[in-house]
């Protein structure tokens, strides 16, 4: 090669360099936004508790609390801190719904159920992942952005790379729910409905209560603005099902909007998402 080639070469060697590193900035930037994604706050009587970066949120109910969502196994002793932050005991805990069955929101659900004496309530087809320790792995990321944020993240922060999370086996005197459910939650004491909102995963429910909070887990969610995700979840099995799901929980009542990451923001702004960002 002559020494102009040499020259190119060197040039297109170090902007593909320069690129790569760029890239590699970028993702490790939002990763850390990803990571810190629990921050942000609800409205005063909303109690929360973030275990890493899943926010989890207790509802009154008859004798105690409804828990909806856990967070990873490995942030446990964290989750029991923030309980007694809010001066709750792990006992007071007497229902866990889960969202969904991911890591982020399975991990010490088992642990918790087994040392709390609490019961479980999830979507039927949180089985049989919930049994295994294994999730469905179906979901498509929104785009290129939180696809890179995502990979980083779990190349850091993530022990199991298969995402797997301590089995939850099915008991006796579980909940389980095929749909949408108007009177489980009433019969324990809370005023709200179970919604089925599939989209992010096929076994996503929400919890809808009478003044308008709603607490949907990952079918929505306020993070990762870098990436344009208007809300949207960073990965779901059908995006097209999310925005079903959107229009579901708005026209069953929810005003205010409670992820599992991020802060709470007004139901509105799902609808100006499903205007300005068509599928």
């Amino acid at each position: 090669m002559n020494t102009h080639g040499n020259k190119c070469a060197c040039m297109i060697g170090k902007f593909a360099r320069g690129r790569m590193h760029f890239t590699v900035l970028c993702a490790a930037a939002l990763t850390l936004v990803l990571i810190s994604g629990g921050c942000g706050g609800g409205a005063p009587d909303v109690l929360a508790v973030d275990s890493g970066v899943t926010r989890d949120y207790l509802v009154k109910c008859a004798g105690g609390y409804l828990l909806i969502d856990t967070g990873y196994e490995k942030h446990y002793d964290d989750f029991l801190a923030g309980l007694g932050r809010l001066g709750i005991a792990p006992g007071q805990v007497r229902w866990v719904l889960l969202t969904h069955h991911h890591d982020d929101h399975s991990g010490f659900a088992g642990r918790l159920l087994r040392e709390s004496g609490a019961s479980l309530i999830v979507h039927e087809k949180a089985y049989p992942f919930l049994a295994q320790g294994k999730p469905e792995l179906l979901m498509k990321p929104l785009n290129w952005c939180t696809e890179a944020a995502f990979t980083v993240f779990a190349a850091l922060f993530k022990k199991d790379k298969d995402h797997g999370f301590p089995p939850v086996p099915r008991r006796a005197n579980d909940r389980i729910v095929k749909g949408d459910d108007g009177e489980l939650l009433k019969s324990l004491g809370v005023n709200g409905t179970i919604l089925h909102t599939p989209g992010h995963t096929d076994d996503s429910i929400s919890v809808v209560l009478a003044n308008g909070s709603a607490f949907v887990g990952d079918c929505a969610m306020d993070m990762l603005a870098a990436c344009a995700c208007a809300h949207r979840p960073i990965y779901a099995n059908d995006y097209a099902q999310v925005y079903e799901s959107w229009k579901k929980l708005v026209s069953g009542g929810a005003k205010m909007i409670y992820p599992s990451h991020g802060g709470a923001f007004g139901a509105g702004e799902l609808e100006s998402t499903m205007r300005d960002k068509p599928l």
